[in-house]
């Protein structure tokens, strides 16, 4: 049995948006994702509804309700990528042809102890981006950096 491909969330979903400024904040979506939006309408876990514009967000991570899997990248090659965005990094997988988007792309956490079921990254929001291989070692990674690079630092 397959595992179940990401989608685009439906209303209501819980999301956390990481912003250019490295702030990040949750709320509820109050409209569908979609990429191509340049708005998102989010209901803020403070109270209040906002009309955020695409361009100010780095990132959006959808939250992974209680029973949820892991949703799969499809067919195709993957890749582990250490990604900084919004003030934040991730780990996560991707599919090798996905990070060449001028949009964004999507992104699956390594850890199972993830909060977020899958992240979407713009690409004006990515400031570095790092291929993680099996030894452990840090290579840049063929996509590139997108923006200033923000030096991680090899664990």
């Amino acid at each position: 049995m397959r595992a179940p491909r990401p989608s685009a969330p439906s209303v209501s979903e819980s999301v956390e948006l990481g912003y250019l400024s490295g702030s990040p904040t949750s709320g509820t979506l109050s409209s569908s994702f979609s990429a191509a939006n340049a708005e998102l309408f989010v209901d803020m876990e403070q109270g209040g509804r906002s009309l955020v514009h695409a361009e100010r967000i780095a990132y959006v991570a959808f939250h992974r309700g209680a029973s949820e899997q892991r949703p799969s990248l499809g067919d195709g090659a993957t890749q582990r990528l250490r990604i900084s965005a919004g003030g934040s990094d991730f780990d996560v997988h991707v599919r090798r042809d996905s990070t060449k988007s001028t949009l964004g792309f999507r992104a699956v956490p390594v850890d199972d102890s993830s909060p977020f079921r899958e992240i979407f990254f713009y690409a004006h929001g990515v400031m570095d981006m790092v291929a993680v291989v099996e030894r452990g070692e840090r290579h840049p990674s063929h996509a590139g950096a997108r923006g200033r690079t923000a030096g991680l630092a090899a664990s």
